[in-house]
């Protein structure tokens, strides 16, 4: 049994922190311009719930992925 909580393999562990990136800088863009895209463009003012939540879970999955490859 391997001593971490996960395995990953080395080529691999560049395409998640560079994807984990990706989700964050959308997610700067979305707050920045206010408009987040998911089957096409989400504005802040006239769908609020759907914006935020799309921003969150982004943001969520960038951090998750650019933590993960340092755990991994």
């Amino acid at each position: 049994m391997s001593d971490r909580l996960c395995t990953i393999q080395p080529e691999n562990v560049t395409m998640v922190r560079v994807f984990g990136m990706g989700m964050l800088a959308a997610s700067a863009i979305a707050i920045a311009t206010g408009k987040a895209y998911c089957r096409g463009p989400i504005l802040r003012e006239e769908q609020p719930l759907t914006y935020w939540m799309t921003v969150a879970s982004t943001s969520l999955l960038g951090v998750m992925c650019v933590l993960g490859s340092f755990v991994c």
